[in-house]
């Protein structure tokens, strides 16, 4: 390589950090539970809407609502619902001395449990601090299992709400924002070619100034070091963001829930009473569909717990009246009523 090369500079000055190693391993529990909690898409839709569901405590009846303040299971519920929804099942153990209770998933699980014609029972779970896995069986010392889908009985104990097309779109659309993200930080890059006669500790140099220039800091070189340096905008910006906006929107669809809940949209003012009364009967309808799985065990945890046996569990939300679209009368039809009052009135 002579001393004449070209150098093509782009500092990445920002990796998102799930997908920095460029392949993100969708059974791995660990992958799975961090993109969850940092993901644009993933994040409302599993922990956003479940915090929703269980901001408040629920309708029991006959009234619970002392026994769920004072044991947090507002949070206990969420947290069982993130795991189950990410990982297809999820466990909560109560205890008798110490917190009230620890949820445990496929990310803590060390091992199965199994009977003796091989069904499985319960887990062996890490606890922080510990070296010994703990022991949790289904219905034993207050251990409450929750599924979010049945599996198929062979390789899957459970599904999961993140199907592998939610994965997919989820992390396209992630890789598309990064690339977004890393141009607007630095919307163009140099471009240089040396002179003649340039040494390398000159072509050096240059190439350390170059990372420090800035908006704030230029550098210096003679004409024969840099004969041309130019600045090469990036193209892309309006594609990308309407790639993104198209992958929002096939989440959106994939997800039975509005774009305006991903977008920002939705409660900004920017939507007519009608648009919004809307949105909010399709969220509704999924948190409804949420909770709806976890409303038997919150009866036997009430029932084994407390001795309460609840008759009703509902979710506390407030009712969306759907909104009716006035008519607008088009120009032909005000002259036919007007001509039929004149007819009327004659």
């Amino acid at each position: 390589m002579t001393d004449e090369t070209i150098d093509t500079l782009l500092k990445i000055i920002y990796i998102d950090p799930l997908i920095e190693d460029a392949v993100i391993n969708y059974t791995d529990t660990k992958s799975r539970w961090e993109v969850v909690l940092g993901d644009e898409l993933m994040h409302p839709y599993i922990q956003m809407i479940d915090e929703e569901i269980f901001s408040d405590p629920p309708m029991l009846t006959p009234n619970g609502v002392d026994e769920w303040n004072a044991e947090r299971l507002g949070d206990m519920s969420t947290q069982l619902m993130d795991k189950a929804r990410t990982h297809g099942w999820a466990i909560v153990q109560f205890y008798t001395t110490g917190r009230e209770w620890r949820v445990f998933s496929e990310d803590d699980r060390v091992d199965w449990i199994y009977t003796d014609n091989e069904e499985i029972i319960g887990a062996k779970v890490t606890l922080e601090g510990t070296t010994t896995p703990q022991v949790c069986v289904w219905g034993f010392n207050q251990c409450y299992l929750l599924k979010w889908r049945e599996g198929d009985g062979k390789k899957e104990f459970a599904y999961p709400d993140i199907s592998q097309a939610l994965w997919t779109a989820a992390t396209i659309t992630r890789q598309i924002r990064n690339q977004l993200d890393i141009m607007c930080a630095k919307p163009e890059f140099p471009w240089v070619k040396y002179g003649d006669n340039v040494t390398p500790n000159q072509r050096t140099a240059i190439l350390n100034s170059l990372d420090d220039a800035s908006i704030t800091c230029g550098i210096g070189a003679s004409e024969n070091a840099v004969m041309d340096i130019k600045m090469i905008p990036h193209q892309s910006f309006a594609e990308l963001s309407d790639a993104i906006d198209q992958r929002t929107k096939k989440f959106a669809g994939l997800t039975r829930l509005p774009y305006a809940f991903y977008n920002g949209e939705r409660g900004t003012g920017g939507l007519n009473s009608a648009d919004e009364s809307g949105i909010e009967m399709q969220i509704d309808r999924k948190k409804q569909h949420i909770f709806n799985k976890i409303k038997a065990l919150i009866e036997v945890l009430y029932l084994e717990r407390y001795s309460i046996t609840l008759t009703e569990i509902a979710m506390d939300t407030n009712e969306v009246e759907p909104v009716e679209n006035n008519t607008t009368l088009s120009p032909s039809d005000v002259i036919q009523d007007e001509v039929e009052e004149e007819i009327q009135d004659e």
